[in-house]
């Protein structure tokens, strides 16, 4: 295995241990709700890192990385942040799913013809 790939890897699982961490050592119920909202960061990093390591795993061009991690992230992000708060619905997760599914695709397009004009 590559190092790029162990170092990915070990990005994700830090993520994740800090985030079981936070998680499992304080109570929702009592806490405010930026404290509530917080451990999403480690999370959503986890999943940029784990975005990352698939894609470079895969074998996809480094132009269409950061589109495509950037709307992975901020769709797990919203996803996490609504479902931990209660909102979450079947409708609003696939409302999300299909806008995300979208911007991805219009900004793998953008970065692809940006990048090929230069």
């Amino acid at each position: 295995m590559n190092n790029n790939y162990k170092r990915l890897a070990v990005k994700v699982l830090l993520c994740l241990a800090v985030f079981l961490l936070i998680i499992s050592f304080s109570s929702p119920y009592r806490l405010p709700l930026i404290a509530v909202v917080l451990p999403t960061l480690p999370l959503v990093l986890a999943v940029v890192y784990a975005t990352r390591l698939l894609l470079s795993f895969f074998g996809v061009n480094e132009k269409l990385f950061k589109p495509v991690v950037y709307v992975v992230s901020l769709m797990a992000g919203i996803t996490i942040v609504l479902l931990s708060l209660g909102q979450l619905t079947f409708r609003d997760f696939f409302l999300l799913l299909s806008l995300g599914l979208v911007l991805g695709f219009y900004m793998t397009r953008m970065f692809a013809s940006t990048n090929d004009d230069l």
